[in-house]
């Protein structure tokens, strides 16, 4: 019975928040609902959003950009959740906090370690444009930021196979600032890519991609890890990305597209 209750509690707090989004949307200002085709038809605008779509991405290198964007941000969302038992492994092995239980120690731990990983992470979104403004393009910090987190991937499944939980915990933390210095620079650098008439469609595009990502990572590092353990499944997860990055590292080229014309005064 409790747990009817339970679901029942999440559907409901679920639906709200999305009702409280429509209402976001509802309330947005009517100068944001421009014309995308002069004739004002539904299905001409819906066929001209859809063919500049199709060309941006076959044409104008969005496709990988896309993907380069896309492919850490699924490999983030995927290895996140398995922080946490990488933190209860470490509270069981420290000597502190002795006089509480195993499961207390471990929740004084998680709580203490999310709150410098939302310091941290909070603080590099803040520095990303400053971070950015060191490279001449974007794709520079980009492929960079990419290697760096699969390399830290690599580093963090060595340092919890070999039983450094510590080590394991502060690389997964450094994860975790990489994603939100990129985060930035990626909308960034995929509005640079893509035209401005197709650009919400193409952030929209984005999210979808980076949920098939985390899907399909999850379901491997997920079987990976009942099989061989975390530390392996998160080993072979992160050289497998790194040896594939040469087919999603964006090129030294920059395709901007003007959007000031379009832009509301």
């Amino acid at each position: 019975m409790s747990r009817v209750v339970l679901d029942t509690n999440i559907l409901v707090s679920a639906l709200l928040l999305n009702v409280l989004n429509l209402f976001l949307m509802l309330s947005y200002p009517e100068e944001l609902d421009q014309e995308i085709n002069k004739s004002g038809s539904l299905r001409e605008s819906f066929l001209s959003v859809w063919k500049n779509l199709v060309f941006t991405l076959r044409g104008q290198g969005a496709l990988r950009a896309t993907t380069n964007v896309c492919i850490y941000d699924g490999f983030y969302n995927a290895v996140k959740d398995f922080l946490q038992p990488i933190v209860k492994t470490l509270a069981l092995t420290m000597p502190l906090l002795l006089t509480l239980q195993a499961k207390q120690r471990s929740a004084v731990l998680v709580g203490i370690v999310y709150f410098f990983i939302y310091l941290m992470t909070s603080w590099a979104s803040r520095c990303s444009g400053a971070f950015a403004s060191c490279f001449k393009t974007l794709t520079t910090p980009q492929n960079l930021t990419m290697l760096a987190g699969f390399g830290l991937g690599i580093l963090c499944s060595l340092a919890y196979y070999f039983r450094y939980s510590s080590a394991a915990v502060v690389l997964f933390t450094v994860i975790s600032v990489i994603q939100n210095l990129r985060s930035p620079m990626s909308v960034t650098y995929v509005s640079d890519t893509v035209p401005c008439e197709v650009l919400a469609t193409s952030l929209s595009v984005r999210s979808l991609i980076t949920a098939f990502y985390t899907a399909i990572m999850a379901l491997v590092i997920g079987l990976l890890a009942d099989h061989l353990g975390l530390g392996q499944a998160l080993m072979v997860l992160s050289f497998g990305l790194t040896v594939f990055s040469p087919l999603y590292l964006v090129s030294m080229e920059k395709h901007t597209f003007e959007c000031e014309k379009n832009r509301i005064s």
